[in-house]
């Protein structure tokens, strides 16, 4: 298993963590990540920011051999323009897949414990878990008593490369899983890619 935490700091506060970076963009990533592969993307529809051209499902049907996919809203939407394997709760994706695909989704759940569970119930032999990177953070400002922040309106959290890889650490211990994190997008994303051994 790979050992990407440096736990032999002194100062209980301080966490290292090895992070690689990608200078491509993370769809050019997932592209290669998705091609000729069988591909269950979660949070799929994009909802309420859908657009044909700006979604990732359907630009992905271009590379991937078989790709479904989940969500709890806009699939009705989405499936005007593919039509596909949609599930709106991810244990009914009860298939083999090569990929699972997780991107900017962690971040709006209240509970993304809960989630990180049943994603780890799916048959699988690679995970991709995209977030944005708390330094984006830096994009806000207070000023007179009032803080402002550039931020999706259903986020709940931001994370850093610690605090995502602490979400995963307990399903990838027990399961004996090989994984990695990188950069992506100016470091504006955070990623974890969890394989199979």
């Amino acid at each position: 298993m790979n050992k990407i935490v440096e736990v032999s700091t002194p100062d209980f506060f301080t966490q290292k963590i090895k992070v690689g970076e990608v200078k491509e963009h993370s769809w050019v990533y997932c592209e290669k990540l998705c091609a000729d592969k069988k591909v269950l993307h979660i949070g799929c529809s994009d909802f309420p920011l859908f657009t044909p051209e700006g979604n990732l499902h359907l630009h992905l049907t271009k590379f991937a051999k078989e790709i479904h996919g989940v969500d709890i809203v806009g699939l009705d939407e989405l499936r005007k323009y593919y039509d596909g394997n949609f599930f709106d709760d991810i244990l009914s994706a009860d298939e083999r897949y090569d990929v699972i695909l997780v991107p900017n989704i962690i971040e709006h759940l209240p509970n993304p414990g809960d989630m990180v569970n049943e994603l780890f119930l799916i048959n699988f032999q690679k995970m991709f878990v995209l977030v944005p990177n708390y330094k984006v953070f830096e994009q806000s400002t207070y000023e007179n008593g009032i803080f402002t922040e550039k931020i999706h309106p259903d986020h709940f959290c931001w994370y850093s490369p610690y605090t995502l890889y602490n979400l995963f650490k307990k399903e990838i211990e027990a399961g004996g899983y090989e994984y990695g994190m990188n950069f992506f997008d100016n470091q504006n994303m955070i990623s974890i890619l969890i394989t199979k051994t």
